[in-house]
């Protein structure tokens, strides 16, 4: 309750300040850190780090990030967590030039907290229809070669959650072909309505936050999942998810399936067909550098993913590779709804699912794979 309300109250603080307050309020705090000694700068810092500390254990231990938990947070910390975020990236300016920051901040944050990252994004805004078609996308999908194919039709008037393989470093082919124009989904999928989903953190960072909200891509949150479905759209999620991006690597075909029921009871639940699609040629976007099991590296990159619900590949290259990138969509499996799925039908329809991945690959991979294909591997 104490961090909701200090939360609550800074957020506030920001939403109704006046430019003028803030400005007044930030311009003695900046020359105060120039003329600071430095045991008191150190003591500042020292106190900033431990609050942060603290801020990012309370957020590991509730999960906060890692869309795992079936029920929102509560309003009040929700948008004092993402005011908090907000505050914290924008410290730099905020200290160099604090009219500037007011300027251009206070504008931004009823959009910031506005929640769109819950609902159905802003695909519908009006920039969103160019920013669908901006050349970047089109760039971007020169180099990896990007292609799209459709194996069944869809009917547009069910549900359905296409899931994608692998996650690759980033998951370039999947995500560009499903949230931009440059391979003409709509006409591959017409008239099926979808969002894809993305780690919650992402939506706290500013800049990124907007484009994908543009793009249509919203919270992995649980229960912002089954709430999409439930309103009669689909989804687009990687089961995969943040660890699996940590055995991406040129030549792989590496898949976490075995462990992953979330997107299995979802189906059960709301009667969602499952969609496997299988980007063959995705790991050869990035080379990951190495770090062996125990090392501190690897420790680092699981605190990581623990606290932000995002994993931390290093890679060598900044820009994704030269290679052949091509997203092929299955066939839909069939589920019958079960409000209350037992363990049973889960570990059934989890079985179902793993053999219909094997099958499309199987049947593509030597259309689509550059040289010899891959040994697919699920763990």
């Amino acid at each position: 309750m104490l961090l909701s309300a200090l939360l609550g109250g800074l957020g506030l603080l920001l939403a109704v300040a006046p430019p003028a307050f803030l400005t007044e309020l930030l311009s003695p705090a900046s020359a105060a850190l120039t003329a600071m000694s430095g045991w008191h700068l150190l003591f500042a810092w020292s106190v900033s780090a431990l609050l942060l500390l603290l801020l990012l254990t309370w957020q590991e231990k509730s999960a906060a990030m890692r869309g795992t938990h079936r029920a929102a947070l509560s309003p009040l910390v929700d948008k004092g967590l993402r005011l908090l975020y907000l505050l914290l990236l924008s410290a730099p300016l905020l200290l160099l030039a604090p009219r500037l920051a007011a300027v251009a901040l206070l504008p931004y944050i009823p959009t910031y907290v506005d929640g769109s990252e819950k609902q159905h994004g802003r695909s519908g805004s009006a920039h969103a229809a160019w920013l669908r078609r901006w050349r970047l996308w089109g760039w971007m999908s020169r180099q990896i070669g990007l292609r799209m194919v459709c194996t069944a039709p869809l009917p547009a008037d069910e549900a359905y959650i296409l899931c994608l393989h692998p996650h690759g470093i980033l998951p370039f082919g999947s995500m560009l072909n499903f949230c931009s124009d440059v391979n003409g989904v709509r006409d591959l999928l017409p008239g099926v309505r979808y969002n894809a989903l993305a780690a919650s953190f992402c939506f706290y960072l500013p800049g990124v936050r907007d484009l994908y909200l543009a793009a249509g891509i919203i919270d992995a949150a649980r229960y912002v999942a089954e709430g999409v479905l439930r309103s009669g759209r689909s989804l687009v999620l990687v089961p995969g998810g943040a660890s699996e991006a940590l055995h991406a690597r040129p030549g792989s075909a590496t898949l976490i399936l075995q462990r992953r029921r979330g997107f299995i009871k979802l189906a059960l639940e709301t009667g969602a067909a499952l969609v496997p699609v299988y980007s063959f040629g995705e790991t050869n976007t990035y080379m990951q550098v190495e770090s062996g099991p125990g090392s501190w590296v690897s420790a680092a990159k699981a605190k990581f993913q623990s606290v932000f619900g995002m994993s931390m590949p290093l890679v060598r290259n900044l820009l994704p590779l030269e290679c052949q990138v091509t997203t092929v969509v299955g066939k839909p499996i069939p589920v019958e709804r079960a409000s209350q799925p037992s363990d049973e039908q889960v570990e059934a329809l989890k079985a179902r699912y793993i053999v219909a991945v094997r099958e499309l690959f199987a049947a593509n991979a030597s259309k689509y794979c550059a040289g010899q294909a891959p040994k697919l591997e699920i763990i």
